[in-house]
């Protein structure tokens, strides 16, 4: 076994991250400053993961980093409450630059507990995802689970953001609408949207990745073709869905709330049942590659098979 393999699958995920930050700061544009803050919430993040009942098993996607088979399985997160409420969001979550790293689901349990939860994972990030993707995770979580999702919303984090708009240009009637998350789209890419379910674009003032004038002309042009958006920024950086975590998702649930015909307000965290898996139920081609922060990643090459 590669020496740096056995290395990087045997030190725990949170771990990484943090050291990883400080190492490649400089390289991947981040202030000293944001990196101590991104080293301050991914440690006080997986601390307090690894001290969630809830989270015991969680495996890491990490081992991904080195995948080479060409019939590599696929892979998502998945939280199921034991009792899924109907009147609960079930979340599509399509994450960002950098992999599907664990904090996310764990995040999203938390805000969102009486949800299902499915956060497929698309090699380095979602920006170049095959939507169709999103459908066969879907399905595949319906017939292992024997549940029926209902109540859909998409949530795209910034790479996922542009993928989170296909998903709903292609099936809005499956959604309830759309969360997009330090994240925005072209003014052209905007124009071929035609969805009229509501949109939230929650973005920081400071992101130098999506500039807030990148945002807002995009946010214009969606507007001019009849789309539903409401804009909430923020003084923060690109990085505010882990440094302002609970604010963030205060909002996310706001919005949900008050576009839903159904409310979402969660009974205590401790009924629901943690059932997040490393499922791989379903063959895909891929190819692995060491990626930012070591995080780990399947990058999808060729046809990709289809489940029946």
């Amino acid at each position: 076994m590669n020496t740096l393999q056995w290395t990087v699958g045997n030190v725990p995920e949170g771990m990484q991250l943090v050291a990883a930050i400080g190492l490649l700061a400089d390289r991947f544009g981040l202030s000293p400053t944001q990196a101590i803050d991104l080293q301050n919430g991914f440690g006080e993040s997986y601390k307090a993961m690894n001290n969630d009942p809830q989270c015991e098993g969680l495996t890491s996607a990490l081992d991904e980093i080195f995948a080479t088979d060409p019939e590599r399985q696929g892979h998502y997160f998945v939280y199921v409450p034991t009792e899924p409420s109907v009147a609960a969001p079930t979340i599509l979550f399509l994450h960002g630059y950098g992999g599907n790293l664990k904090y996310y689901i764990w995040a999203l349990k938390v805000a969102f507990p009486d949800s299902v939860i499915v956060a497929p994972t698309w090699g380095i990030g979602w920006h170049d995802g095959d939507v169709v993707y999103v459908d066969e995770v879907c399905r595949n979580v319906e017939t292992q689970f024997g549940i029926s999702l209902g109540n859909k919303w998409v949530m795209g984090l910034s790479a996922g953001g542009p993928a989170g708009f296909r998903v709903m240009n292609r099936k809005p009637s499956d959604y309830q609408g759309y969360i997009c998350i330090a994240s925005g789209l072209s003014q052209q890419r905007a124009a071929e949207l035609s969805f009229t379910e509501p949109i939230l674009m929650l973005n920081g003032i400071n992101d130098v990745r999506f500039p807030i004038q990148f945002v807002r002309r995009g946010i214009a042009e969606m507007e001019s073709h009849g789309l539903c958006v409401e804009q909430v920024e923020l003084d923060r950086d690109h990085f505010f869905l882990l440094t302002q975590r609970v604010e963030t998702f205060q909002i996310i649930e706001s919005f949900i709330q008050k576009h839903s015909a159904v409310s979402v307000t969660s009974p205590n965290i401790d009924k629901s049942h943690w059932m997040l898996r490393l499922l791989r139920p379903w063959g895909l081609v891929f190819l692995g590659l060491p990626i930012l922060c070591l995080v780990a990643f399947k990058k999808l090459r060729g046809r990709r098979k289809r489940l029946l």
